[in-house]
């Protein structure tokens, strides 16, 4: 009997296990320069024991299973864990480090006097100022408008839009007439702009809603966007709006009619809109504004005072399509100031390089006359804008404020020379400066962080800054035994709003709770080198002072 006898040939069945898996971990992510990072491996599979070697950037080489490490410069670093099994099988895992420049040290005295609880948050905006020191201010989504007596008690609170559409907001500063006429604007969403003039017993004196602007013989659907507010001339305030068919209109201060409106040839309102503005230049000739990303624009206030339906912008300026010069949506507040013998609008422009990608920001002076451009100096720090916005020092050097980028001290604000059309100083840090700065009699500059640090610096020339005062703003209110339990859930005190000096030294300081923006406040502290607002600086404080009247000096 033959017997067969049948091979079988078996594969071995691959083990799961046996696949080399390669992680690690890093103690802290970011970190500051000079502390101490510790990178931990964490390897399965394979055939152990294990070798690591770890690679920080170009330079720096480490082995074992942690390694630590003391970054001495901010940067983003490349670290690479490459670990190989005993059978000399190799995987690589890359992570990114990023190394903060170490922070500003706190320092100075700060003094809260008093806190007004605020519900809602802020941004791009502003507490303005009577002469009597009544306080009036806004929170941008609970359709909120407050009169805050200058000891921190609420007077009274109004809901501004009558019949707010789902997410309209409340943007605008309010801006305070000489006869103590207080004009408000806000809604952000399309058909639901409002302007009311209160009185400062909180009636309204007249209500110019959205079915009062203008769009082409069509039904009316304006929005009133951040860093838009509200320009005074001796007869007419000016406003912007950003909806459909975007224009700038005038309204008698004294029946709240509109008396005219701004349209492009093709009888469409100005491209953008308002985004920044509406500045009005000394002697009332000539109102400027932003128009986003579609350039700078001016107008005659002859023309747009003058009753009618209609009247063209004087000139556009700042933008360029073919060149790729465009303007980014920038919702920072603007200035005015003087030039040698020219009037100025100055801003902050982000130019798009030829492929539509933001390159680098620019300080721009245009002549409110003309449209001609007079002032444009680059930023070497490079970095954005972002809220924030322009003033003036009292050397008349103009002051921008500054995002940072991740790993870098390039936040903070720079400081343009007009005349030489460079930049002259940076303050770097790596913060978000996120409100309008304001100068002190001093010549001390002010300003607030999207962290919500408070900041006087005082600039020595030559590029030298001393930093005079930080401090962070939510510790400040939530370790006062009168707001500690109000507050108790507050981590950062987020300043989107610009920075208020009044005539006594008190200065005001709006926040928002950055974790859920329920929670709002308007902190009111005493610093030291700080007595009152600057009477020389040609532009001390956004909207040109407390009142907010964005009316050249």
């Amino acid at each position: 009997m033959a017997l067969s006898l049948a091979v079988v040939a078996c594969k071995e069945k691959e083990d799961p296990a046996a696949q080399l898996v390669v992680d690690f971990t890093i103690s802290a992510n970011p970190v500051y320069a000079g502390e101490e990072v510790v990178f931990t491996a964490k390897v399965s599979g394979g055939v152990a024991p294990y070798t690591y070697e770890w690679a920080v950037g170009e330079a720096v080489k480490f082995t074992g299973e942690t390694a630590k490490w003391t970054p001495e410069e901010n940067n983003t670093y490349k670290v690479t864990l490459k670990a190989t099994d005993s059978k000399k099988t190799s995987v690589e895992r890359t992570k990114n480090l990023v190394v903060e420049p170490a922070p500003v040290i706190a320092k100075g005295e700060v003094t809260l006097i008093w806190n007004a609880q605020l519900e809602g948050y802020t941004s791009i905006t502003s507490p303005s100022v009577a002469d009597d020191g009544s306080i009036y201010t806004t929170t941008r989504d609970k359709n909120k408008f407050y009169k805050i007596s200058k000891d921190g008690a609420i007077v009274w609170e109004k809901a501004f839009l009558n019949n707010p559409q789902s997410g309209s907001q409340v943007y605008g500063t309010p801006a305070i007439d000489t006869d103590g006429t207080i004009y408000m604007c806000g809604g952000t969403k399309n058909g639901d702009a409002t302007v009311v003039a209160y009185n400062p017993d909180g009636t309204e004196k007249w209500r110019f809603s959205n079915d009062k602007f203008w769009n082409k013989g069509n039904t009316p659907s304006a929005a009133i966007n951040g860093g838009t507010s509200v320009g005074i001339g001796p007869k007419n305030i000016y406003i912007g709006n950003v909806g459909s068919a975007g224009t700038i209109i005038a309204i008698d201060k004294a029946t709240g009619e509109r008396v005219n409106y701004m349209m492009g040839a093709d009888g469409s309102g100005p491209a953008g809109g308002c985004r920044g503005g509406v500045i009005v230049n000394k002697d009332a000739s000539y109102i400027g504004w932003c128009g986003g990303a579609y350039g700078i624009f001016g107008a005659s206030t002859t023309a747009l005072d003058a009753a009618g339906e209609g009247t063209p912008w004087a000139w556009r300026s700042c933008y360029s399509a073919a060149s790729g010069w465009p303007l980014g949506n920038n919702q920072a507040t603007i200035a005015a100031m003087k030039v040698g013998d020219k009037d100025l609008l100055i801003g902050m422009v982000a130019v798009k390089n030829g492929d539509g990608a933001f390159d680098y920001e620019k300080i721009y002076g245009v002549d409110f006359a003309t449209g001609e451009e007079v002032v444009s100096a680059k930023i070497d720090a490079c970095a954005q804008q972002d809220q924030g916005g322009i003033s003036v020092t009292e050397d008349n050097l103009i002051i921008a404020t500054l995002k940072y980028t991740l790993g870098q001290a390039d936040g903070g604000i720079a400081l343009v020379d007009p005349v030489k059309n460079e930049m002259v100083a940076h303050y770097g840090i790596a913060e978000n400066v996120t409100s309008a700065p304001a100068i002190d009699q001093a010549g001390n500059i002010h300003f607030g962080t999207e962290v919500g640090n408070y900041y006087v610096v005082k600039y020595n020339g030559n590029g030298d800054f001393e930093t005079l005062v930080k401090t962070d703003i939510a510790q400040l209110v939530k370790n006062d035994t009168r707001y500690a339990e109000a507050y108790k859930e507050t981590e950062v005190a987020k300043i989107w709003s610009g920075i208020v000096i009044c005539d006594d030294g008190t200065i005001l300081v709006q926040y928002t709770d950055n974790e859920n923006r329920a929670l709002g406040g308007l902190a009111a502290i005493n610093v030291d080198y700080t007595t009152g607002p600057s009477t020389v600086s040609q532009w001390p404080m956004m909207g040109g002072g407390r009142k907010h009247t964005n009316r050249q000096k």
